[in-house]
């Protein structure tokens, strides 16, 4: 089975997990409505006042009053943890900071234009506030234009777009994301001999989360690289994060090595998947490490269990969307959110709550059991060759 097959099924997966809690509607898109008698379709008009962080504070009774409806934003299919995870997360967290919202998610299949399109019927239907994980963050700002024209507040999801329409940010530090996974390639690195050839897949081009993913593990990278212990092989940008991206270009890496590198360092769990894939087309699969994961799918950790990728951030995706709730009910209520909960400023001067993370190997993999992000029973499924004893222990 492909990569871009299983990532389907996940999506499919995550689908049926949204229909659970909300009634699925015409042209892909979920709604959910904590409040009785409450449709499917948006509720309400927006204020046409400017929206802006909140002079007040509304604690947790401002929930309880918001009305309307909020749309949730995912950008593709082909990162699993935004249907399968964030979208439910989000959808149970503000059934119970703000069980009178209705809430709606959609997803624009990696398209931006078709994003804008979604935006653009959000607001003219009187959504209360748009929470969004840009499909291309370097083209959002037509999407980011229109609402700020029609005063929606906007809450900036993950993937980092800079613009003065945001009211608010919320992400897991894509510096801190990049330490993790520098920090643990690079202590493998370490123990290698010889020089190291090795492959790096970066992010999309141009996204504040790859440049600064870069920057972190660059902070462990780069001194190898001075050293003459690392020598980078190919490099490249994988556009949109696709995984048939990133297997096309470690496939044109190992054409022009000769099958003769190293190791591979990704920057998520797509990218490193499609390396993987790559590496299975030539039979060195667990032969070449893979490094760099990132967002705990539980597709990478079945291959963390085979031996195929090294790691993988885990980015406790229940807190990230309870903090986009939480946020987004402050936008709404023009209240100001949870003490605390900003804790720095992003590159456009907006507020932003920058979360923690933690780089899962086989030795600390049980934090996702412990979460209930996954059970064993799941992680350790029958078609799983399991080479680290996790799931035997």
């Amino acid at each position: 089975m492909t990569s871009i097959t299983v990532r389907r099924l996940a999506w499919l997966v995550g689908s049926a997990l949204l229909t659970t809690s909300c009634t699925t509607t015409a042209g892909g898109t979920t709604s959910s409505s904590a409040a009785a008698g409450a449709s499917g379709s948006v509720a309400g008009a927006s204020s046409g006042a400017t929206q802006s962080p909140g002079s007040s504070t509304g604690g947790a009774n401002a929930g309880q009053s918001a009305s309307g409806t909020v749309v949730f934003m995912l950008p593709n299919t082909t990162t699993a943890r935004f249907p399968e995870h964030d979208g439910p997360e989000f959808v149970k967290a503000m059934k119970e900071l703000a069980p009178n919202v209705t809430v709606q998610v959609v997803n624009a299949n990696n398209s931006q234009q078709t994003q804008v399109q979604q935006a653009e019927n959000a607001i003219s239907q009187g959504a209360k506030a748009l929470v969004v994980v840009a499909a291309d963050p370097a083209t959002a700002g037509g999407l980011m234009a229109k609402a700020k024209a029609a005063s929606v507040p906007v809450i900036d999801y993950e993937h980092g777009v800079s613009n003065d329409a945001i009211t608010y940010h919320v992400q897991n530090s894509p510096e801190k994301v990049g330490e993790a996974n520098g920090r643990t390639f690079a202590d493998a690195i370490a123990k290698m001999s010889g020089a190291v050839r090795v492959q790096r897949l970066y992010g999309n081009k141009g996204d504040d989360y790859t440049t600064n993913e870069k920057k972190g593990q660059d902070k462990f990278v780069q001194p190898l690289i001075d050293k003459g212990k690392i020598k980078v092989v190919c490099e490249d940008y994988v556009a949109n994060w696709q995984p048939s991206v990133a297997q096309q270009l470690t496939e044109q890496c190992l054409t022009r090595t000769s099958n003769g590198m190293t190791a591979i360092l990704a920057m998520n769990d797509g990218t490193a998947i499609g390396a993987v894939a790559a590496l299975g087309g030539q039979s060195l699969s667990g032969k070449i490490p893979v490094y760099g994961g990132q967002d705990a799918g539980l597709e990478a950790l079945q291959y963390m269990l085979r031996g195929w990728i090294q790691d993988s951030v885990y980015k406790p995706f229940y807190a990230e969307a309870k903090a986009a709730a939480q946020l987004t009910i402050a936008a709404m209520t023009k209240t100001e959110p949870p003490s605390g909960l900003l804790n720095a400023t992003f590159s456009d001067g907006k507020p932003m709550a920058y979360l923690d993370v933690v780089d899962l190997t086989p030795a600390n993999l049980s934090k996702v059991v412990e979460d209930k992000l996954y059970t064993k029973v799941q992680l350790c499924a029958a078609s799983v060759k399991d080479v680290t004893g996790f799931c035997t222990k």
